[in-house]
């Protein structure tokens, strides 16, 4: 028997696979909506279909994935709403300077949708920060929730973009657009602020 390995399919995705704590692939997520850098002349990268999209079921939650731009697509967030996600990551690499026109756009993703709309409970923006071939991403990583108010980690300390300044919402936000940083947050389970 001969075995010869070799590429599944001839297609490039930008693709967010999602860990469990022990280590396995729970699931992952292809991007649907890319930017000029990832189309043709760029990266030459294929577009993930809006039917692929997954909402997963943790001990944490249901989490819905949208990469970076999809975040700020109504399709996008209408399909993992949909689907009942609780909990949002939007994981981004951002190849912009992070001035303050980039922090505010940056608020209509999954700031937008957690806080000003309510669709989630939480989101999760972690930001790739740092250099990779030539090309240099800022960021600022956060957490944010729908209802902050009542959470103990917004009582201590208000947060916000660098430039911006603290907005509520925001219960965890990096101090660095450029460093690497774990961001922390205590809060309840999704389930038990629903009901609440």
């Amino acid at each position: 028997v001969q075995w010869q390995a070799g590429p599944l399919e001839d297609r490039v995705y930008n693709t967010s696979y999602f860990f469990g704590p022990d280590g396995k692939v729970i699931g992952k997520q292809d991007k649907v909506f890319l930017i000029d850098l990832e189309k043709e002349g760029g990266l030459h990268l294929d577009a993930g279909d809006l039917d692929s999209l997954r909402v997963f079921d943790t001990p944490l939650g249901r989490v819905g994935i949208a990469i970076c731009f999809d975040a700020f697509h109504e399709e996008v967030i209408d399909e993992l709403s949909r689907q009942g996600a609780e909990i949002l990551v939007q994981p981004s690499a951002n190849p912009g300077h992070w001035s303050p026109e980039q922090q505010l756009d940056w608020l209509r993703g999954c700031y937008h949708r957690t806080f000003e709309e309510g669709r989630f409970e939480y989101a999760v923006n972690p930001m790739m920060t740092g250099t990779l071939w030539n090309m240099s991403f800022f960021g600022q990583s956060s957490i944010v929730a729908r209802k902050p108010h009542d959470l103990e980690e917004a009582e201590t300390q208000r947060w916000g973009y660098r430039d911006l300044g603290p907005a509520e919402g925001f219960i965890s936000v990096a101090a660095s657009d450029c460093d690497e940083e774990i961001l922390i947050a205590t809060v309840p389970h999704p389930k038990a602020r629903k009901s609440g």
